[in-house]
């Protein structure tokens, strides 16, 4: 037996992702974090973390909304091939999870494999139990799925060796603020405030240098202000870093 298949399906849907994408919710929530690496510190590496979401998935409760953060990846370099799988995925949205029947299983047999059909039935899964926003971010993508190109086949196994390039990728879009982690952001928090906060040390020096008889209350205030937003900014950085 491949030893890709010999691995749980969702194990193989996780190998889709990058580190930081698995990381990014441990990162901004303390208690995953804990629950799945109590003391832990530093950078977990790509094993580590997709072992936690395998622990999740196998959790008689399991925390649905980090197992669907775990299959977006899997979900763009599929996009076209579950494009084909939106009637399954809208019946889902009304009934919430159910099996595949045996004829509908066979056909997807035929067209993906055992193993994409393997994944397909855990992704079925976690979409039924993943949320309204989780299934309203996943059927838009798979509206706007790009054609493949004119060689692929019509029917490409939703299962491959490299499934984040079965399919192509579409335009990069500008980096926003709202993209980064909850971290990186607290750390451009900081220092911008640090930047504005030098810059109005200098009218301040200034004029207590010229006129150090007043008491430049406008200043002060501006400075005092930009010191603590530096001081909170900081606080909310370091509680955020791992």
């Amino acid at each position: 037996m491949p030893a890709e298949q010999s691995q749980n399906p969702y194990e193989r849907i996780l190998s889709a992702s990058n580190r930081k994408h698995l990381d990014n919710p441990f990162r901004s929530s303390s208690e995953l974090r804990a629950k799945h690496f109590p003391g832990a510190g530093g950078e977990l590496s790509h094993t580590k973390l997709s072992k936690a979401y395998l622990t999740e998935f196998l959790d008689t409760d399991p925390d649905w909304q980090l197992l669907a953060h775990g299959t977006w990846p899997w979900v763009i370099g599929h996009a076209y091939d579950l494009a084909q799988l939106v009637p399954e995925l809208d019946e889902r949205t009304k009934t919430g999870e159910r099996p595949i029947d045996g004829k509908k299983r066979a056909s997807f047999i035929e067209s993906y494999s055992e193993a994409g059909t393997q994944e397909i039935e855990v992704f079925l899964r976690i979409f039924a139990n993943g949320g309204d926003e989780f299934q309203k971010a996943v059927l838009d993508k798979l509206d706007k799925a790009p054609e493949p190109p004119p060689e692929a086949r019509p029917n490409a196994p939703a299962h491959s060796a490299q499934p984040a390039q079965s399919t192509p990728q579409p335009e990069p879009k500008r980096p926003d603020v709202d993209d980064l982690d909850p971290i990186t952001r607290a750390k451009m928090a900081v220092i911008g405030t640090l930047f504005f906060f030098a810059l109005s040390l200098i009218p301040l020096g200034i004029q207590f240098w010229r006129q150090p008889d007043q008491e430049h209350w406008i200043v002060v205030s501006i400075s005092g202000v930009l010191g603590l937003l530096t001081i909170i900014f900081s606080i909310d950085y370091l509680r955020k870093k791992p």
